[in-house]
């Protein structure tokens, strides 16, 4: 009796035990969804807050009324406005753009090499041309004796908006002694310069990059195309250029308005090709230097040519051969001097050849990436299609001095063209 009473009693102590675990296991289950719940609650973000992620992500952030507007279309119909750009009026930020203060934002690159001339350059083409007037020019040679030219070591420094005098400043890349900065020497010479530039309605070519930093604020703030302006800014730095080098800065123009801002929302091909092509990328990378080591010197003079050689891009992410054409027509000429027989400036010329930077930058940074796969070989076969791809008077061809002087200045400065006689089309190596 004893030994049945003890089963039952360990039996019931047993259950007892297994129900109290139970119950606890119910209780931490519980309790778990019960924490889970406050903390799913505690990190739901309200409609205003959904709002304030939409617009630090598509958009430069929230400017006043901005919440209250998107609340009142809808997140979705928001966003779907965003992604088509186009469709959005801007008039605000357009009548800002328009101000007498950013002339630059709406002018060719001939234009503006006419306008916006660098000093230096300026003096040596006017006395190239025996135009030089006299003052300036004794402004010029009295400046710093025994001291450097003054158009490569410093420039005309005013405000990039106003066009007020500032202190001397070095030019990027080029180093400056302590007499080259010293106002005591340069004053009459910035003076004298300045008077010439106000006399024939010529600005410094500051503004030009100065404007464009200025726009792209502006759009920043006051646009309503603010994915857009996120694009720009993103493919801007993919595809970057610097300023700072040569006559990049009066290609940066057309570059921002014509090559990634119709680009920024479209097909990354049609982005790439047009980058490509763009006077600003050819001269950063130096392809516009670029020729085929069996390139025939140009007999033709000023013409429009075809294009027709490969198609780089096609060859690099397709099928890794060159066997597409560029169709259409775009202005070329050679860019013989006035007064220099042909023959004579072939001789003087520095014998060019084939430029690999544009080919390596291509695969390396814009598309591939370092690990790509790619070889030398193909870098140098890539460089191979892009030879011909160049810019007609890809410096200016002296159109602030003829401009000045009454001639018609070159309408096609600064353009992008091919040149058939500078390519390599002798097959595959």
């Amino acid at each position: 009796m004893k030994t049945f009473v003890a089963e039952i009693i360990n039996k019931v102590a047993a259950l007892a035990i297994a129900a109290t675990l139970l119950s606890s296991t119910l209780a931490l289950g519980v309790g778990a969804q019960q924490m889970a719940a406050k903390k799913t609650s505690a990190t739901a973000l309200t409609q205003e807050q959904r709002i304030l992620h939409v617009l630090n992500r598509l958009g430069f952030g929230a400017r006043p009324g901005d919440v209250e507007r998107v609340k009142s279309i809808g997140l979705e119909n928001y966003i779907n406005q965003q992604l088509n750009p186009e469709r959005i009026s801007d008039p605000a930020v357009e009548a800002k753009l328009q101000d007498k203060n950013l002339p630059t934002l709406t002018m060719t690159t001939a234009e503006l090499y006419e306008k916006y001339p660098q000093p230096g350059q300026l003096l040596r083409q006017l006395e190239r041309r025996g135009d030089l007037p006299g003052d300036l020019a004794t402004a010029r040679d009295n400046r710093v004796k025994g001291g450097t030219d003054a158009g490569k070591s410093v420039e005309m420094a005013t405000s990039p908006v106003t066009g007020d005098a500032k202190a001397p400043q070095a030019m990027p890349g080029v180093p400056a002694s302590p007499a080259d900065l010293n106002p005591q020497n340069n004053d009459a010479y910035r003076k004298a310069i300045q008077d010439y530039y106000k006399q024939n309605g010529l600005q410094p070519p500051q503004r030009i990059t100065g404007e464009l930093q200025a726009a792209r604020i502006l759009r920043a703030v006051y646009s309503e195309r603010q994915l857009q302006e996120v694009m720009v800014d993103f493919w801007t730095n993919h595809f970057n250029v610097f300023a700072g080098k040569g006559v990049d800065r009066y290609l940066l123009t057309s570059y921002d308005r014509d090559t990634i801002r119709p680009n920024s929302m479209g097909k990354f091909y049609d982005l790439l090709k047009a980058t490509a092509e763009s006077p600003a990328m050819l001269f950063y990378l130096d392809n516009f230097q670029s020729v085929s080591p069996n390139a025939q010197p140009n007999n033709g003079g000023a013409r429009r040519v075809q294009q027709a050689g490969r198609d780089p891009i096609l060859n690099l992410l397709r099928e890794g051969r060159r066997n597409a054409e560029l169709m259409g027509r775009v202005p070329g000429a050679g860019q013989q001097g006035p007064n220099m027989p042909q023959t004579q400036q072939n001789a003087n010329r520095p014998k060019r050849g084939i430029n690999e930077n544009y080919a390596r930058e291509l695969m390396e940074l814009h598309t591939l990436g370092v690990d790509g796969g790619y070889t030398q070989k193909d870098v140098q076969e890539v460089a191979r299609c892009f030879t011909g791809w160049t810019i007609f008077a890809p410096r200016g061809a002296g159109a602030a001095a003829a401009a000045v002087m009454g001639d018609k200045a070159r309408d096609n400065a600064g353009q992008f063209y091919f040149a058939p006689r500078m390519h390599d089309d002798g097959g595959d190596a």
